[in-house]
This record gives C-alpha cells, sequence and structure tokens, in this order.
C-alpha cells in the first residue's frame, strides 16, 4: 500500500506561509468547490489497465525523413526500429534533434543508425507509481511497454499520466481555467496564517486536489538556456547540442520574452525531407512566437489546464517585468508530484 507523505516542513508550507494569489476569486471557488481527492491506493495499479497508445515501428531500412514525418504528424515523441517481437532500438525527438546534423538531408540516412539499442523497456504489471518513479529519476518522458504476451507494443509517457490525473479532478481544472493575460499589480496576496491549505492534508491516505495550488516555487527544475532573438539558427542548434536542453528562451536586449525553441519545432519547421531550411536566419524566423508564462507564486494548477489547452509540455517561469527565470516541464511538475508518495 502506498501513502502520502508530507514532511513537517511541507505541511507548515502549505499551511501557514503558501502565497496564493486570487484572480477575480477564481482559487478562492476551486478551494470551496468539489474538494475531490484521490487514494494513494490508485497509484498501486497496473500500468496495462490504462488506454496506452500503440509503438510505432519502422523497418530497419527506414530513412530518418520517415521518422520525423511521423514526429510532426502524431503528439508521439518515440518510435522504433524493428517489430513488436525483435525491438531493435527506439528513436525520440531527442535523439532526432540532438545527433542528427541539419547540414545532411533526412532521406540519405537511416533511421536505425540514430536509435537507442537497448532501451529500458516497461512491463505492463509495473505500477503508476514504478513507473513515474522510473521516469523523474531517468528524466525520460517516453517507454515502450511489453505486454503479457511477451510483445512490445504499448507506449507509456508523461501523456498518459497527465491524461489520468486530469480526468480525475477535471472539475477543478476546468473552474480555475488558464491565466494568459495577467498582471503582478493586480495579485492580491493572502498570507495563509489559518487558511486551511487541504482538509485531507492531516490524512495521508490521498491526494487531493489542492496540491494543484503548490505555487512553482516550490519545483525544483533544471537550468534555463537563454539564447538571444538575432543569433543564428546553425548557431542556437549548437548550443542547444552544447547545453543538451529541451528548448532555448528566446529574448529580446538579453531580458524581454519573445519566444522559445523547442525539439517539437526543429523537427516541424527545421528538418524537412527536402533540406532547404537557411540555417543562416536568425532563431526568431523559427521560434514559437510569444509563448505563455506564469510567475513563482503562480499555482501549478494553471500550467495543467495550459498543457491541456495548447498542447505543451513546458512552462516558463518569469518575474513582475516578466523576464524568464526558469523553466518547469511536466514531468518535474509530475517528479515533485510522485516524490510524496512513498511506500508504506
Amino acid at each position: 500500500m502506498e501513502t502520502m507523505i508530507f514532511s513537517v516542513s511541507d505541511r507548515e508550507f502549505y499551511k501557514r506561509t503558501l502565497v496564493i494569489y486570487f484572480f477575480n476569486t477564481k482559487l478562492s471557488k476551486c478551494y470551496h468547490l468539489f474538494m475531490k481527492d484521490l487514494s494513494v491506493t490508485t497509484f498501486d495499479q497496473e500500468i496495462g489497465g490504462l488506454d496506452l497508445p500503440d509503438l510505432k515501428y519502422f523497418s530497419d531500412s527506414a530513412a530518418l525523413s520517415e521518422v520525423i514525418v511521423y514526429f510532426r504528424s502524431n503528439n508521439s515523441s518515440i518510435a522504433a526500429v524493428g517489430d513488436q517481437t525483435d525491438l531493435k532500438g527506439i528513436l525520440t525527438e531527442w535523439d532526432v534533434v540532438h545527433q542528427f546534423s541539419p547540414n545532411f538531408d533526412p532521406k540519405d540516412v537511416k533511421a536505425i543508425d540514430f536509435i537507442i539499442d537497448e532501451p529500458v523497456v516497461l512491463e505492463s504489471t509495473n505500477t503508476l507509481f514504478e513507473v513515474m518513479n522510473k521516469m523523474g529519476r531517468r528524466s525520460f518522458s517516453s517507454f515502450p511497454v511489453k505486454g503479457a504476451d511477451g510483445k512490445i507494443g504499448k507506449v507509456f509517457s508523461t501523456q498518459t499520466f497527465f491524461d489520468f490525473l486530469y480526468e480525475h479532478f477535471k472539475e477543478f481544472f476546468e473552474e480555475l481555467g488558464c491565466l494568459e493575460n495577467w498582471e503582478a499589480t493586480k495579485s492580491i496576496q493572502a498570507f495563509t496564517e489559518g487558511f486551511n491549505y487541504s482538509v485531507s492534508m492531516e490524512d495521508d491516505s490521498s491526494l487531493h486536489q489542492n496540491y494543484f495550488l503548490t505555487p512553482f516555487e516550490r519545483i525544483p527544475s533544471g537550468s534555463i538556456v537563454k539564447i538571444d532573438e538575432e543569433v543564428k539558427l546553425k548557431d542556437a542548434w549548437e548550443l542547444l547540442l552544447e547545453k543538451e536542453c529541451e528548448n532555448l528562451i528566446v529574448t529580446r536586449y538579453g531580458t524581454k520574452l519573445v519566444g522559445i525553441l523547442t525539439l517539437k519545432d526543429l523537427i516541424k519547421k527545421i528538418l524537412i525531407s527536402e533540406g532547404e531550411v537557411d540555417i543562416g536566419l536568425p532563431i526568431k524566423s523559427f521560434m514559437t512566437e510569444n509563448p505563455h508564462s506564469l510567475m513563482y507564486k503562480h499555482p501549478i494548477g494553471y500550467a495543467i489546464n495550459h498543457f491541456k489547452k495548447f498542447d505543451y509540455r513546458h512552462m516558463i517561469i518569469v518575474d513582475e517585468d516578466r523576464v524568464p527565470l526558469k523553466v518547469v516541464s511536466l514531468l518535474e511538475i509530475f517528479s515533485h508530484l510522485i516524490a510524496k508518495l512513498k511506500l508504506n
């Protein structure tokens, strides 16, 4: 059996020192409505019982361009070479971007030359708790899954866990909504001496909906990599490889947030099979412009709704002047959540 463990310092933080921003009383309403929680025994269920997507396979002779086309047109970020009884290896968006040079045409190289040939494979009997712990330790967001028949034909990803949690707390998230336009000066601070953050916080047997009111300052994350919008794509790509990161935060004058360049941007806009992209153009020609951002004090529930509505997996955290401070991924949010769950 699994138990929700909160340290004394965590509990005191949530009850006494948590600063919550009330926008049009929406957070207040979310706190009082629904009051739904999720028993931690739910995380004991086997992943084979979930609706897992199929793992896409390519032949040994498939060109890398075929995998790129697949990544462009599907929400999946993982593919495989071989078949369900003979997995040669897997490919992810990370592998494509970090191993392939834009100086080559992806039709001229084989996908098998870029695979991870000994990937970690999950079992359908693994529990949600086991799988999310593994994801957090390895910082890897997708794994192939072997079924009871011995065939490796499914995928478990952060998207799977996201859909699972969102569906359970759907009423809460819908009431909370997104926060696309905010003004720091209009935010009302409510220091929570006497504010009952969660009536179930004393009961360590459940994950309460108000966990999603946790502010971003409590979520550990990696370093942020900034780059000026006028830097050439070639140099930006080299920086991405050097820093081994998933995205670049694009700024103007080193402070103003103007865009983000993600792995998906590179795959959809740059790694085209015709190889006609001019890598000498500035990065602003390829970035996602004017990305959404939140502040340290904003609850992570807003990010969950942004992820749902806009289909992205990173939230940029900024200060009151919208200067970017860090980037928090969906996996990092889930890693923080799952760290609260411990085996009894």
